[in-house]
């Protein structure tokens, strides 16, 4: 009667993983609840419909009885799911506590007392980071501090680690929203995201409060780059600020993923005219909202065919190549998920016919 699954294959915890894995948990459980509420409904619907009056009841008591079953069953894997991880980040944080390097933490505390400039406090930090060890960073911290230097205006390849309170705070914190989550969401009401438990706004606060601004941020999948792009853009307060923060954004993202951030931009509802034109990228945006997205989504979901073919030589997979002759963001698209020799092979079918296409 009520169908969806979702697994995790933990082979080891990281700062991105851990808030990832709370996303995705999130969006698991939200839909399948939702899969199993309008099976509910469907199922009440036709008891009613069909039965007679005096088997009505007892149908749709089985009815509500799968769904509760149901409900359990996906708040149980929706929290064991969160508090694997939560404890693997917790053991990992205090893990940090048992390394000491001696000889790093000696060299910063020779300089307490000193005036350091920015410049000079990002030479020692970068130094100091290489072994990310926790009291040398507590140190660093603490000289910053001294000499009014903020640490998250440092260039992202310093890796100051934060303090051990701030991270088991965040975790705690993160813990009680995933209850209040589970306790508190009803299918059946559209909520507004940033009101909502465990939005990505709210997730993106503890994840950079957890890492410092998350220097980790190699680490993340591209979806998670892209999704923290927007939530910084969307949650900026004024138009000014908006676009500031899309600047700010179209400028550190690699060109693999420009086009993916140049559609979310265009399409979404948030974002104005105004915020758009004080960009500084107002037609690059604005020609992806006049015909852009809907080619970009063209190529997303030729991508996705192709990804579910399993054997090289596909008559469909050929046919939505030669579809997407001219399509100005599907060889980029199909070459971010060419990791197997198959979705090489298409890949490479795919810039030969854009090779030939250029040479008429």
């Amino acid at each position: 009667m009520y169908k969806g699954d979702f697994k995790f294959n933990f082979v080891k915890y990281d700062d991105a993983s851990l808030f990832e894995t709370i996303r995705k948990a999130r969006d698991a459980y939200r839909n399948d609840l939702k899969i199993a509420s309008d099976t509910y409904k469907d199922a009440v619907a036709k008891a009613k419909k069909t039965y007679l009056p005096a088997a009505v009841g007892s149908a749709i008591e089985e009815a509500k009885n799968g769904f509760d079953q149901e409900k359990n069953r996906l708040e149980f894997r929706f929290l064991s799911t969160c508090d694997e991880v939560i404890r693997g980040a917790e053991k990992t944080v205090t893990s940090r506590l048992r390394n000491r390097d001696a000889d790093k933490i000696n060299e910063v505390r020779m300089l307490r007392g000193m005036k350091i400039t920015p410049r000079e406090f990002a030479v020692i930090a970068d130094r100091q980071s290489l072994t990310l060890d926790y009291f040398a960073s507590k140190e660093l911290r603490e000289l910053a501090e001294q000499n009014g230097i903020c640490v998250e205006d440092l260039p992202e390849s310093i890796k100051i680690l934060p303090a051990f309170d701030e991270q088991m705070d965040c975790l705690e914190e993160l813990k009680q929203e995933c209850e209040d989550f589970v306790t508190d969401f009803n299918p059946d009401i559209e909520s507004p995201k940033d009101l909502m438990y465990l939005s990505d706004k709210k997730i993106t606060s503890w994840e950079n409060r957890f890492t410092n601004g998350l220097r980790s941020a190699s680490q993340l999948s591209d979806d998670a780059k892209i999704r923290r792009s927007m939530t910084a853009i969307e949650g900026a307060g004024n138009e000014a600020t908006k676009g500031k923060a899309i600047k700010e954004a179209l400028s550190s993202v690699d060109d693999g993923l420009r086009a993916r951030l140049l559609f979310e931009i265009a399409d979404s509802r948030i974002i104005s005219d105004t915020a758009v034109k004080m960009s500084g990228s107002a037609d690059e945006i604005t020609a992806f909202r006049n015909g852009g997205t809907a080619e970009f989504k063209d190529a997303q979901g030729a991508v996705k065919k192709i990804a579910e073919v399993k054997d090289i030589g596909d008559e469909k997979a050929l046919e939505t190549i030669h579809s997407m002759r001219g399509n100005r963001y599907f060889n980029t698209e199909l070459r971010k998920v060419a990791n197997t020799d198959t979705m090489r092979h298409y890949a490479e079918l795919a810039e030969e016919q854009a090779a030939e296409g250029a040479e008429h």
